[in-house]
């Protein structure tokens, strides 16, 4: 996911608000290392070169409680130059 986020890059959800830049790298980095049973399933995608949205499911064992986790999630993203500047989720 780091790679396909480009230097300058914003992110929002729920959860991590607003996140700019490198937090939103260290916020996947922090998600894909911790998660040992990470799963990521992908379903709607629809895009375009400036714009695109998916609709995708991560589960995976949150290592604190040992409780399992599925987030259902839409997103929507704006790109440029291939790379992911802008992002949001909807639930």
């Amino acid at each position: 996911m780091q790679n396909c986020c480009g230097d300058k890059v914003i992110f929002y959800d729920p959860v991590f608000e607003d996140l700019v830049d490198d937090e939103v790298k260290l916020m996947w980095e922090m998600l894909c290392k911790r998660a040992t049973d990470l799963l990521i399933e992908f379903k709607n995608l629809q895009a375009d070169d400036e714009y695109g949205t998916c609709d995708w499911r991560a589960s995976y064992t949150f290592t604190k409680t040992g409780r399992k986790v599925i987030n259902n999630i839409r997103a929507h993203m704006r790109f440029k130059d291939g790379k992911i500047i802008d992002a949001y989720r909807s639930i």
